[in-house]
């Protein structure tokens, strides 16, 4: 699982809650309820812009063994034109 965070107004806020939901991105209480403790649900990959790919913005993934993914995203979103 992945989570991904690509909007044109994300701020630095939104990326360091993002980043701590990945580290724990299930209530254990809720992981109790539904019996699938054994299942070890992690994330992957955190995915954002490559305008907040930097290690202060990401410090929250710091010895977690959670990925980091940026896209360059305006070409898909048709923000960007060649000549």
């Amino acid at each position: 699982m992945d989570l991904t965070t690509l909007s044109g107004d994300d701020t630095d806020e939104r990326v360091r809650r993002l980043c701590a939901k990945a580290r724990h991105p299930l209530q254990q209480d809720l992981v109790q309820k539904l019996g699938i403790e054994e299942l070890g649900i992690k994330v992957g990959a955190v995915v954002v812009s490559i305008t907040h790919l930097s290690r202060r913005r990401l410090h929250a993934l710091e010895g977690s063994g959670i990925h980091v993914a940026a896209v360059f995203h305006r070409i898909s979103c048709g923000a960007f034109t060649s000549r």
